[in-house]
C-alpha cells in the first residue's frame, strides 16, 4: 500500500507550491489547507487551460496505472 500512495505522487507536483504532489488528494491551489480531490485537473478546469487539464489527466492516467499494476503484483506474491 505504501508503494501505490507512491505510485500517485508526481516527483515534478503538481500547479502551485512544488510539495504538492499527490495527484489524487491534496490542498489546491484557491482552496488554502482544504483538501481538494484531483487537485491538478480542478485548479486547471477552473483556470480554463485545457492544454495543462489534458497534461495532468495524462499524469493522473499513468499514476493510477502504476498504482494498479502494483496492486495486481502484490496480490500475486
Amino acid at each position: 500500500m505504501i508503494r501505490q500512495e507512491r505510485d500517485l505522487t508526481q516527483a515534478k507536483g503538481l500547479p502551485g507550491p512544488p510539495v504538492v504532489q499527490h495527484m489524487i488528494y491534496s490542498t489546491g491551489i484557491l482552496s488554502g489547507y482544504s483538501v481538494e480531490t484531483l487537485p491538478a485537473l480542478t485548479d486547471m478546469v477552473t483556470e480554463g487551460d485545457w492544454a495543462k487539464v489534458r497534461n495532468y489527466q495524462a499524469l493522473l492516467h499513468n499514476s493510477l496505472t502504476t498504482a494498479t499494476n502494483t496492486a495486481r503484483t502484490a496480490a500475486r506474491r
